[in-house]
């Protein structure tokens, strides 16, 4: 490796180490295997590691290492940062499918309203064309009829009562090898060529009973999976679910901007009941930044600091499963961009102080009260 690295001269501010075993030792990191080269190549340097992840666009691992190596404060600001370019992405997606929602709403073209018109009047017209044709044959069967019954007369009725007989016959040991009579079933094909039934015959066959009988026993499955779903996981009531989503943010944001008891409570309070959400998982995070896990006693009980970033962890991966036109892997290099410029020091939560809104609110455009600057707290003035 370089002596004078790109990134040494950039001055990451914010880790907690230099050297990568103390964080693997102090920190809970947890080396990869398949990273264990990388490491032997940067010397224990979590800076020239971090570059190598970089180099080798291993983002998702690269996350996970700014999970560990950022000061706490400064991680949960990186996590929540990366929730408001959620929450762009998701905006810019519903205002795309709105416009394409609307741009499709549009009346069917003349022409294709005259291409209709048309095939009806050709239905009509064909429709006609076969009555005539139905009246001409009928013309030519009747005339049939009445040449039988005139070669009928003209023959001796001991001769043709013999050639009925024959025939009768001939027509009994056709029907014992195939059960079709012919007289009856001549006259069957003449009645539908008369009267012809212009519908599917799909509807009375015996494929439709077997596709019935299909379909019935998908919607049986159906139904026990959705039964199962709900068993395991209830259906939420989506008006109470963004509510706690907000109210969520709202601590997180309050923590950020004062990191006190008081919005440690808050902020683990507001957990409850999105735990399996990122929002949920990163306000578990900030409570377990903040260090203390029993705020209502006296004793300290300090939370280990592989339980802050584990927990951190798993809102990252959640975040970048979200719905949205980016993939997971555009995610976290999106992410680890932004990581890397908070570790940097480039972006911090002071410029957000001067707003009358909090972030990830501005985003969203609700409503709000004016809130104080000095310390924000999640709550509104009443």
């Amino acid at each position: 490796m370089s002596d004078k690295l790109e990134w040494k001269d950039k001055h990451i501010i914010f880790f907690k180490h230099s050297g990568l075993k103390d964080m693997i030792e102090q920190e809970g990191y947890v080396l990869d295997e398949n990273l264990e080269e990388l490491a032997k190549q940067s010397n224990d340097d979590v800076f020239v590691f971090l570059e190598l992840l970089e180099k080798n666009k291993l983002f998702k691992q690269a996350c996970d290492f700014l999970v560990y190596a950022l000061h706490k404060r400064v991680m949960i600001w990186w996590l929540y940062s990366c929730e408001l370019e959620l929450l762009k992405e998701l905006k810019e997606l519903e205002l795309k499918e709105s416009k394409d929602k609307k741009d499709n709403s549009f009346a069917m073209p003349q022409w294709f309203d005259e291409l209709i018109a048309k095939a009806k009047e050709n239905a009509k017209e064909a429709q006609k064309e076969f009555e005539k044709k139905q009246g001409e044959l009928e013309a030519e069967i009747e005339k049939l009829k009445a040449r039988h019954k005139e070669l009928e007369a003209q023959v001796e009725p001991e001769i043709l009562a013999e050639f009925n007989f024959i025939k009768e016959n001939i027509y009994k040991e056709i029907e014992k090898e195939t059960g079709i009579y012919l007289p009856k079933y001549q006259e069957e094909l003449i009645e539908k060529a008369k009267n012809p039934v212009f519908e599917d015959e799909y509807e009375n066959s015996d494929l439709k009973k077997e596709m019935d009988k299909l379909k019935a026993k998908l919607d049986e499955n159906k139904k026990e999976i959705e039964e199962q779903l709900e068993l395991y996981f209830p259906k939420k009531d989506e008006a109470k679910h963004k509510a706690r989503i907000n109210n969520a943010l709202n601590s997180i944001y309050a923590w950020i901007v004062s990191p006190d008891e008081e919005n440690s409570k808050k902020v683990f309070e507001s957990a409850s009941g999105i735990e399996g959400d990122a929002e949920g998982l990163l306000a578990l995070s900030t409570f377990y930044a903040y260090g203390n896990l029993n705020l209502q006693g006296e004793l300290f009980v300090k939370a280990p600091n592989a339980l802050v970033s584990n927990t951190a962890k798993a809102a990252l991966v959640k975040l970048s499963l979200e719905k949205g036109e980016r993939k997971p892997k555009q995610r976290y290099e999106l992410f680890f961009k932004m990581g890397l410029d908070i570790a940097y020091g480039k972006d911090n939560w002071e410029e957000s102080l001067s707003k009358d809104k909090a972030p990830h609110e501005l985003i969203l455009m609700q409503e709000r009260k004016e809130v104080k600057n000095t310390r924000f707290r999640g709550d509104e003035d009443e």
